[in-house]
């Protein structure tokens, strides 16, 4: 287990650890958590240690619903990129940069 890395996808990596749970069938459930929480990317490391799950089980439910909330993270970078290259960055920008109610600033126009 020890082996096992997260390299490309959270899915991947909890089916590549299921597939080596089932060849260590002695190994108690607290070795196992240790050893999933040990090897994910750090983001995804993270998030579960941040929830606080105790169990296995609920720990690779978890993971899996990880990927979708990554995924939807970039999907988010890019419109945002995406946004500047067709000049509406200038309109995000403008109101990233607003003040905001109760900053004292007043607006410069």
């Amino acid at each position: 287990m020890r082996r096992l890395k997260h390299t490309s996808s959270i899915h991947d990596y909890v089916k590549e650890f299921s597939s080596l749970m089932l060849e260590i069938p002695n190994m108690i459930e607290e070795e196992l958590l240790f050893n999933f929480m040990d090897n994910p990317q750090w983001w995804a490391e993270q998030e579960l240690r941040r929830r606080g799950i105790q169990d296995l089980a609920t720990t690779m439910v978890v993971a899996e619903s990880l990927t979708d909330y990554k995924r939807e993270d970039s999907s988010k970078v890019e419109s945002l990129e995406d946004s500047h290259a067709t000049g509406w960055g200038d309109e995000v920008s403008r109101y990233h940069n607003a003040p905001r109610m109760g900053s004292g600033k007043t607006p410069n126009v």
